[in-house]
Parts: C-alpha cells; structure tokens; sequence
C-alpha cells in the first residue's frame, strides 16, 4: 500500500469527498486508514472515570484505503505513482521523490543447507 502515517491525503470517494488530512492511523490487515478531520460520527459515552460527564462525542472512524489519494507536500497535487521493488514514491506531476522506502534485507544463505538437493 502507498499510504503511509503522517501522509497528507485527498478523499476521493463518500461522504467527505474533497476534504483533506493527515493520515493517523494505518490498518494494513483490513485495508483501512483513519484520516484526522473525515469521517466524523457521533458516539455515546456512558460515564467513567476518564468521562465523569458522560455524554456524545465525536469521533474519526476508519475509511477504506481505496478512497483516499496522496496529496505532494510541496505542489499541492493528488498523483503519486509508486513503483514496484526497493524504489522511491514519486509525484507523477513534478517528478519529486516523496520519501525514500526501505530496501528490504535479504539474509544470507548457508551452504550446508539439510534441502539442498545433493
């Protein structure tokens, strides 16, 4: 997935189409991703000692990922292409490389391995 925590979003889809935010949170397993400021609800609260008052708050739930799009810090644009491997994210619009990804390590392979065929 290209969204990452801390990114700067655009919602392309539902009820907050064109707002944008900062992504807080990033639930690979169900593909979801909480954005600060979008999908707002209300939710009741009964009365704790973290809520003496009890009452309605408001509350940022998860959206999927497939609905938002990465906004460039710098231009302003919503087109980032990434590319497949140990690469950088690119803005397609001004070719700027957003942030570095991590190559993945590979661990070495032993030569007396008990499956090699032989």
């Amino acid at each position: 997935m290209s969204i990452n925590k801390d990114d700067r979003v655009l919602v392309i889809a539902g009820k907050d189409k064109g707002r944008t935010g900062t992504v807080l949170n990033v639930d690979r397993g169900s593909g979801r991703v909480v954005v600060g400021g979008v999908n707002i609800v209300k939710k009741t609260v009964r009365r704790s000692q973290q809520q003496p008052q009890g009452g309605i708050i408001d509350v940022e739930r998860p959206i999927h990922i497939s609905n938002v799009m990465r906004i460039d810090e710098e231009t302003g644009a919503a087109n980032v292409r990434v590319p497949r491997g140990p690469a950088a994210r690119n803005n397609v619009s001004s070719k700027n490389t957003i942030n570095k990804v991590a190559v993945r390590l590979q661990l070495p392979t032993s030569n007396n391995s008990c499956y090699d065929a032989g």
